[in-house]
């Protein structure tokens, strides 16, 4: 799974209150997940970019978390 992203938009009735117009509440990923035969055989990821030392160097997982309001 290269990338998913889950998200949540609170009513606007909900947020009348507190004086704001939209409010989105959001979580997200890269590089999430790998699968494959090569990682079991070969100890390699099929997305890994060899560096000058030829020693692979894993792709770097990434997480996001984040909020949009509108006012």
């Amino acid at each position: 799974m290269k990338s998913a992203e889950i998200s949540y938009t609170i009513s606007a009735e909900a947020l009348k209150r507190i004086r704001i117009k939209e409010m989105r509440v959001y979580a997200n990923g890269y590089n999430l997940l790998t699968w494959t035969r090569l990682d079991k055989l070969y100890d390699l990821d099929p997305e890994v970019v060899e560096s000058v030392t030829d020693l692979p160097y894993p792709p770097s997982r990434t997480f996001n978390f984040g909020l949009n309001i509108t006012f």
